[in-house]
Parts: structure tokens; sequence; C-alpha cells
């Protein structure tokens, strides 16, 4: 039934039917009728009593940068229903809107993930990954060619011959100083998954260090084993 009505309006539209009196003469209303031509790639005349021309193309040009819908709606002074019946009913609209938020999604991802490793490149993947669990899932999820190629690098440069500082007893210092913290947490709160953000607030020198763990081995092996050993 849907379909045979969408049929009869999209074909009133092609004979040069407004979409208000088509939409009419199907039985639904103008702004189903909007989206629907929208879909079919059949641009229809706007009325300016809903939303004024300067108003449309700034949303317009909010949108095509990947802006929140919540975010064009203050912008322009409007609800957020017709933000989204803007975006449903201007041909393409939709689908820029969708791709520019990716793209803004994938540069602030890729933005952190490097401001985390190439502080330290020396660190790991696995301590990058703690640091920056959802930045990791993101990208793993989204763009996993660029995220292989980033971690590839770090194991390189893990493998690549690195100066010899004398880090030892910083070093056997702090991981005793992990193991006594986890402990802890774990003796008050047997029934909770540790966390890392309670170690370091517990140790505040270690939230410092999470990206010298290269230097850090006793440290970085307490930190996985304490963290790992859970459920």
């Amino acid at each position: 039934m849907r379909d045979e009505v969408k049929r009869r309006l999209l074909s009133l539209l092609n004979t040069g039917l407004s979409v208000s009196r088509a939409a009419r003469e199907v039985g639904i209303d103008t702004t189903t009728g909007i989206v629907w031509a929208a879909r079919d790639g059949i641009a229809t005349q706007r009325r300016p009593k809903i939303l004024k021309p300067s108003v449309r193309d700034a949303l317009t040009h909010l949108l095509r940068r990947g802006v929140s819908k919540a975010r064009a709606s203050a912008v322009g002074g409007v609800s957020v229903q017709t933000v989204t019946t803007l975006l449903r009913s201007e041909v393409g609209l939709h689908q820029a809107w969708k791709d520019a938020q990716f793209a803004n999604a994938r540069r602030k991802s890729r933005r952190r993930w490097l401001r985390r490793t190439t502080a330290n490149p020396h660190s790991g993947v696995k301590a990058a990954r703690m640091a920056e669990p959802a930045v990791y899932t993101w990208l793993y999820r989204n763009d996993r060619d660029w995220l292989r190629d980033q971690t590839d690098a770090m194991e390189k440069a893990i493998r690549s011959p690195q100066a010899r500082v004398d880090w030892d007893q910083r070093d056997r210092r702090l991981s005793d100083l992990v193991r006594r913290v986890a402990l802890d947490l774990h003796e008050a709160a047997p029934e909770r998954r540790l966390k890392l953000f309670q170690i370091y607030q517990r140790l505040p020198e270690l939230k410092a260090k999470l990206f010298r763990l290269d230097r850090l081995p006793l440290t970085r092996k307490a930190l996985f084993e304490v963290l790992g050993k859970q459920g």
C-alpha cells in the first residue's frame, strides 16, 4: 500500500504538480511528500513561511560540515525537528552530513591516537590501548588499515636499538607500588573490576609515565598483570 502511494505521488510530481497538491491527492502530509521526493532525487519547492532561505542556506552549510543536529538547531534558532526534516527533504544532504560526521570522527580519533603515541612510540600498543581505549576501538572498527600501519610502526620502533638509560631503580620502586595499590583496591572492593584510573589516582606519578613505559618494563608488566588478571 505504501509503495503504491509513493509511486502515485512521484508520478504526479513528474507531471509538474506541486508537492503540496500531489500530497493531498494521494492522502499524505506535505512533509512526507517532500521526504519521499528527495529520496527519489526530486527537488521540490520550499515554503518560505516554514524556513527562510537564508536560514536554510546556513543550516545546509553547517550540516554539510558534519555539525550535529543540536548544534545546527541552536545556531539557526530552529528546532531539532526542523533540522531533521531539512536533512530528510534536501536531496543528497543526509548522506553528505553522514559522510562529514564520519570524516570528522576519523580526523579526531587519528589526532588523539597520534598525540598519545608519538610522544613516545616505544611504550607499545598495549599501553596506548590502555590509555585510549575508546579511540582504539573506534579506529579498529572504522579505520583499521590506518591503525594497522600505526601499530606496525610502533612495534618496529620497540624492536629498534634504544639508548640505555638507568631507570632500573625507579622501575622497581614504581612496579612495587603498582602492585601494592592494586592489592589495596582489590581488598577494598573485591567484586569490582580494577580500572587504570583507580591506580593512578592513588599513584599520581604513574599517570605522567604511562607513555614512558618503554623505560619501565617492570612497571608495564605489573600494570598488564593487575589489570589483566580479572574476570
